[in-house]
């Protein structure tokens, strides 16, 4: 399903076809990016998370995904995956590392393991965010027709009110006739029995 796929960039073929190997025994659609603007491209669509590699930095549109990720809407929270070389990071690298909000760091080389845990529970955050969306459409759904109910019951009750209030007004005249009496009290149960 495209709503999970995950999104990989990977510096070299080898890492790109053992970790699409990797992903395709494990059951998982992936997608191969090869540059940081098809990722940008592809986050158009539903993706379930991105794997992508320290190297990645070096490219210069890197400037665009984080614009990118920054447009989500307020459910939506893309997990990335990082492979970074062991050690304290480079500051280039920890200041990409402090703009992105949803992100596992791994150490290169990692297990295949390990690598394909980490894409599950990103999957499965994923998972979790979609199920929110749609407990939020369906709020925002229940509050639309909620409005459409309180909005027709305003109608229905504002239309047999004005015959009652000019039925009380006739009864509340100093001289009042027992025709208008009659129609009065008859207009009232009419449109009392209309409202019940």
């Amino acid at each position: 399903m495209d709503a999970y796929r995950v999104l990989l960039l990977a510096p070299t073929r080898p890492d790109r076809e053992a970790t699409l190997e990797l992903l395709r025994h494990a059951g998982i659609s992936s997608r191969t990016c090869e540059s940081v603007q098809d990722v940008v491209g592809q986050l158009e669509r539903a993706v379930g998370a991105i794997v992508m590699t320290d190297a990645a930095f070096a490219d210069p549109q890197m400037g665009q995904l984080f614009a990118a990720l920054s447009q989500q809407l307020p459910w939506s929270d893309v997990p990335i995956i990082l492979l970074c070389r062991p050690g304290d990071p480079a500051p280039s690298t920890q200041q990409v590392l402090d703009a992105l909000r949803n992100v596992t760091l791994l150490e290169r080389p990692t297990t295949s393991r390990t690598l394909l845990s980490s894409v599950q529970a990103a999957l499965r955050a994923r998972a979790r965010q979609y199920q929110l969306r749609d407990q939020f459409e369906a709020l925002r759904d229940a509050d639309r027709r909620k409005d459409l109910f309180l909005a027709t019951l305003a109608h229905e009750l504002r239309n047999p009110l004005a015959p009652i209030r000019t039925a009380a007004l006739i009864l509340a005249a100093p001289t009042l006739e027992s025709s208008q009496l009659q129609w009065a009290q008859q207009v009232i149960q009419r449109q009392v029995s209309h409202m019940a």
